[in-house]
């Protein structure tokens, strides 16, 4: 089975350098529920908010991150159990170079990482996709995610869900809580509260696949 799963506040917590980030260069406190999204941006303004995505989710401000609970034995469990992990960001081609050495230095094992900022349009590619019966409409992580086709992805964010929830039908689409998305109610998106909570979703998805096979035989 394909795992997929954002990066920033799924497998690593950024909240507290968010937090710190925006204190020391804004003079601004925020609550984690604003940290993220249109409450951050009401709060710092929209130029402001795309400095801190490249200042702490693009920087090495990443290694001050601290990894999810459960995140990085989930991970070897899954990978034991033959499962593959892929992780779709939306991070910068810098952003990604700390993504992977935050993963190494808190041996969290995966398999690839893909940069829906970094996927550019390629003509012949595009036509491969439409005579393939793919949706050229679709757009960042969505794009990535229906030629991957992991079984689930875990995503936080409002923005990035919207270019995932056309492919729901294909895709299994779980919103890790946090405080800055209790908001997001979308019909066929299911909230989840911890890695451990994850794996135990998927060990039924694949009870479930597993019991589809043997009645088909």
């Amino acid at each position: 089975m394909i795992i997929g799963s954002d990066f920033d506040g799924v497998i690593a917590d950024d909240t507290e350098a968010r937090i710190s980030y925006i204190k020391e260069k804004y003079r601004v406190d925020v609550e984690p529920e604003e940290i993220h999204g249109s409450a951050l941006e009401k709060k710092v303004g929209r130029r402001a908010k795309k400095d801190i995505e490249i200042g702490v989710n693009c920087s090495e401000k990443t290694m001050l991150f601290q990894p999810m609970p459960g995140v990085s034995s989930v991970f070897k469990e899954l990978i034991s159990e033959g499962d593959r992990i892929i992780i779709i960001t939306g991070r910068t081609k810098a952003g990604i170079s700390w993504a992977r050495k935050f993963m190494e230095t808190n041996k969290i094992p995966f398999h690839h990482i893909w940069s829906s900022k970094e996927f550019f349009l390629n003509p012949e590619r595009e036509l491969q996709r439409m005579i393939s019966g793919y949706d050229t409409g679709l757009k960042g992580k969505g794009r990535i995610a229906e030629s991957v086709r992991p079984a689930v992805f875990v995503e936080d964010s409002d923005n990035h869900l919207a270019s995932l929830f056309p492919i729901k039908d294909k895709v299994k689409l779980w919103l890790f809580d946090h405080p800055y998305n209790r908001h997001i109610f979308l019909e066929g998106v299911e909230r989840v509260f911890c890695w451990n909570e994850i794996y135990k979703k998927i060990q039924a998805l694949k009870a479930l696949q597993f019991a589809g096979k043997w009645q088909e035989q």
